[in-house]
């Protein structure tokens, strides 16, 4: 979903449903660059919940928590919108709206499922957006708890990667 740096005062919320645990990350465009507010990590362990490619109503229930948690934070941070994102666990289950409808009624939004291509490039984005300098190439390895992203770039641009 893409926003205008020209929205100076957009406070934004964003949730990363991994597969051991999920991210909350409130940011506010500021001079035009993004300020953290706030952030937050809980092992929710989605993964280790599931039955084989199933999401069990343990996983649901522990996902759909932490979910509520991280909603009411980003409200209280000041949060104008709200989005989510799941990742290989999401990717892998069988039963995905299993957790993802409920998890819609609770945000007020869709999650989105990344598909792991997807997952590389947002990956190489944000470490190239603030760590990478030079015209070197760069490999990002991104270890989860679901997959692993190796990403080949140069000058903020992928070159190759892939979504073990």
């Amino acid at each position: 979903m893409p926003f205008s740096r020209a929205a100076n005062s957009l406070t934004l919320a964003a949730i990363d449903m991994g597969s051991n645990s999920f991210h909350l990350l409130v940011c506010r465009w500021q001079g035009g660059a993004l300020q953290v507010r706030f952030n937050a990590v809980e092992r929710v362990r989605m993964a280790l919940l599931m039955e084989g490619d199933r999401l069990t109503p343990q996983a649901r229930d522990a996902a759909l928590d932490c979910l509520r948690r991280f909603h009411h934070m980003a409200l209280a941070h000041g949060a104008d919108v709200v989005v989510a994102v799941g990742t290989a666990a999401l990717r892998r289950a069988s039963n995905p709206d299993f957790l993802l409808r409920p998890a819609a009624g609770v945000l007020g939004a869709q999650v989105q499922v990344l598909s792991g291509e997807e997952e590389a490039a947002l990956i190489y984005r944000a470490v190239a957006a603030r760590e990478l300098g030079g015209g070197d190439p760069s490999l990002v390895i991104d270890l989860g708890g679901g997959s692993t992203e190796l990403i080949l770039g140069q000058w903020g641009r992928v070159l190759s990667l892939a979504s073990l």
